[in-house]
């Protein structure tokens, strides 16, 4: 942090902490995970929206980085946190992999694994695989190995979730809308059960507030439309065969500011929010729309028992295909 802040101003730390490792092996890895990784954030964002994705996240990581160890030393007065060193590929790698769990976070990592490893890693889900690198790699700095896991924890944990928050609030759909609704998605979908509640409910309270603010009204303005009459492209789970940005989140404090309850989806209009409009016209395409919202209700009601359920998502078996796992994929600060 002193050789980019204070004592010297090298600004360019901010990105090349990202790409710089001490250890021959690490930099091997590293690379060779950026090699595969990179394709699957261009085929999913295009070039220029890639590149964006990447700037943006390892910046914002940097700077979240160099802020914590500056709080950290004026809380405990500890020299050592000025003159600490940051750096790895754990914030590129971490923003990367984010970016394949956002093409389908259900889909399995590994499904034909050796029979060794088989019971460890064959139910594992790409939703699950940021945040038990995370912990492992945080375990294991915390005995010592800093030889395997190198200086780039801190980097691996903001760059991973601030990928997530990118995708999910920032990243232009093709629907033209900014965000990713999916509820498969959601933060609370990337932990495990025993985590979620009080993460929905923190998360829930603060999309409110942001609400308030006057943030995100293209994204309430287009869940609205989608629940008033849904179209069938946005309403498929499938981010693969259909649309890979675009699906529906509908719970908390978004199914509030569209009038609905957390209860009912806000199909209703109950809640004591703003009530939908409700069309009126042709009556065969109001009957199309009821369809529409009660397959919408169905849906809903199963994701949000899905969402109860533990990181496996017991009660369903999916359809495993051999070339769908993680392998095949193409894919300092100071």
């Amino acid at each position: 942090m002193v050789n980019t802040f204070m004592a010297k101003f090298y600004f360019w730390n901010l990105l090349s902490a990202h790409v710089y490792e001490t250890s021959l092996l690490r930099f091997a890895v590293g690379v060779f995970a950026a090699y595969k990784l990179a394709p699957a954030a261009e085929a999913r964002l295009g070039g220029l929206q890639s590149v964006q994705y990447l700037f943006c996240v390892l910046l914002a990581t940097s700077l979240a980085t160099s802020s914590l160890d500056f709080f950290l030393y004026v809380l405990f007065r500890n020299e050592a946190r000025l003159f600490g060193a940051s750096y790895g590929y754990g914030g590129l790698l971490g923003a990367l992999l984010m970016n394949l769990v956002a093409n389908s976070p259900q889909r399995k990592v590994w499904p034909e694994a050796p029979a060794p490893v088989r019971p460890y890693v064959s139910a594992l889900q790409l939703r699950q695989l940021p945040l038990t690198l995370c912990v492992t790699a945080s375990v294991l700095s915390a005995l010592g190995l800093t030889a395997v896991v190198g200086h780039g924890v801190t980097f691996l944990w903001l760059g991973s979730f601030g990928g997530w928050a990118y995708l999910r609030y920032v990243a232009m759909s093709r629907a033209g809308v900014r965000g990713d609704f999916r509820e498969e998605f959601k933060l609370v979908a990337l932990f495990p059960a025993v985590c979620r509640r009080p993460l929905e409910t923190v998360g829930a309270f603060a999309f409110g507030i942001m609400i308030l603010l006057g943030f995100f009204k293209e994204r309430v303005a287009h869940l609205r439309h989608l629940a008033s009459a849904p179209d069938p492209e946005l309403m498929d789970p499938s981010p693969v065969l259909r649309n890979p940005v675009i699906g529906l989140d509908l719970s908390g404090a978004a199914r509030y500011a569209l009038g609905g309850s957390t209860q009912d989806g806000g199909a209703n209009g109950g809640g004591g929010g703003m009530p939908l409009a409700k069309r009126r016209g042709d009556p065969v395409a109001e009957r199309r729309r009821e369809l529409a919202k009660k397959a919408l209700d169905e849906r809903l009601r199963e994701l949000e028992e899905e969402s109860m359920n533990d990181w496996s998502d017991d009660g369903e078996e999916e359809e495993e295909d051999p070339e769908a796992g993680l392998l095949g994929d193409a894919g300092s600060n100071k």
